[in-house]
């Protein structure tokens, strides 16, 4: 090509054409840099498909990330909301000698403690190319920033605290009570009776419930919300926080909604409804998921609760379609679903052991 362009240049000087050289000339250097461009873009085509299949293996670990935290979180909430339940027989004076006796596992519930950390090697390989991830992970950056940089840090917190809680206290014990040298009649007495061990087991929930449990619950949320919006690139349909939750952790129960205007106190409704036995309990906490999969936008709303006093329940107005909600009410606490023009569509209690009101 190269001999090709040089003979023609020769003899064009040759014949003395100048004007027919001269655009011969300009239409060369078109051609060149035409080349040029063509080979640039070839290689910034080559650049980008290597980048995305670097991304695509470097979010298939923060997949694998998940799954292993999600199912291991679980795990670790259901071993403190297990100790929970036993706190609160504890705090409300429902142990007897007799329990202590038949489980001995009564007598260990404050010396141990799960501490937990996030896997985090798909996200350490991000961070060292913020730069160059490509466009199309901005939707789930945020998701994975409220784990790793907010999420984590309170873990981290809780993992120190547990520690150290758990580790002061057994030294208390045995500098106040001498608890190591008791007899198993002495330490039972000391469950029963002593009055900082009530306070020392109410602290503990408190604090493993609302730093770890409650945290834990939103990195459901954030995670499953990654791991979906993953899927969907993926071209996977069908995917949800609702259906991941199911496929790698347990199936959940479907809450009904009762449909009477006039029932607004969970007391009242009877098991065939979908109630559970009233315990006035605020910090006995269930974990939730409402997706509303209709057109248009619902409203939440909190009902009269006469079985909950004093409770809290925290959660957002609206919900808009086809979206998905996580929340962690207090268990019996009744709420509400409106229309946008605020027609009734029904009320549920949260059960105790949690489950997803499906909106359709």
């Amino acid at each position: 090509m190269i001999k090709l362009f040089r003979k023609t240049r020769k003899r064009l000087l040759a014949e003395n054409k100048f004007s027919r050289y001269l655009i011969y000339a300009v239409g060369e250097i078109i051609l060149v840099v035409i080349g040029i461009l063509i080979a640039l873009k070839v290689n910034n085509y080559n650049i980008q498909e290597l980048n995305n299949e670097k991304f695509e293996t470097i979010f298939h670990e923060v997949k694998e990330n998940i799954i292993a935290d999600i199912k291991s979180v679980e795990i670790a909430i259901n071993y403190y909301n297990t100790k929970d339940s036993l706190i609160q027989l504890v705090r409300n004076d429902k142990v007897t000698k007799q329990m202590y006796l038949e489980n001995q596992t009564l007598f260990y519930l404050l010396y141990y403690y799960r501490s937990h950390s996030l896997h985090d090697n798909g996200y350490n390989m991000l961070s060292q190319n913020l730069d160059v991830i490509p466009q199309k992970y901005d939707t789930v950056m945020p998701y994975l920033n409220r784990i790793y940089s907010g999420q984590r840090k309170v873990l981290e917190d809780f993992n120190k605290y547990i520690i150290d809680y758990t580790y002061r206290m057994l030294e208390r014990w045995a500098d106040k009570n001498s608890y190591f040298t008791l007899s198993k009649e002495e330490k039972i007495d000391f469950f029963l009776n002593n009055s900082s061990f009530k306070n020392d087991a109410i602290l503990y929930t408190r604090f493993s419930q609302d730093m770890f449990v409650r945290n834990m619950h939103n990195y459901i949320y954030n995670a499953t919300s990654v791991f979906n919006l993953l899927e969907e690139m993926d071209n996977k349909s069908n995917f949800d926080n609702v259906s991941i939750y199911n496929d790698l952790i347990k199936k959940l129960d479907t809450i009904q909604l009762v449909k009477n205007p006039e029932q607004d106190d969970c007391s009242m409704i009877d098991e065939n409804n979908n109630s559970y036995p009233t315990e006035k309990n605020i910090f006995n906490r269930s974990s939730i998921f409402i997706k509303n999969d209709l057109k248009d936008r619902v409203y939440l709303q909190k009902g009269k609760n006469s079985s909950v006093k004093n409770a809290t329940i925290y959660m957002p107005k609206y919900i808009e379609p086809n979206k998905t909600i996580y929340l962690r009410p207090v268990v019996n606490h009744n709420i509400k679903v409106l229309t946008k023009e605020g027609k009734y569509m029904g009320m549920f209690c949260v059960p105790k052991q949690g489950g997803v009101v499906l909106l359709k």
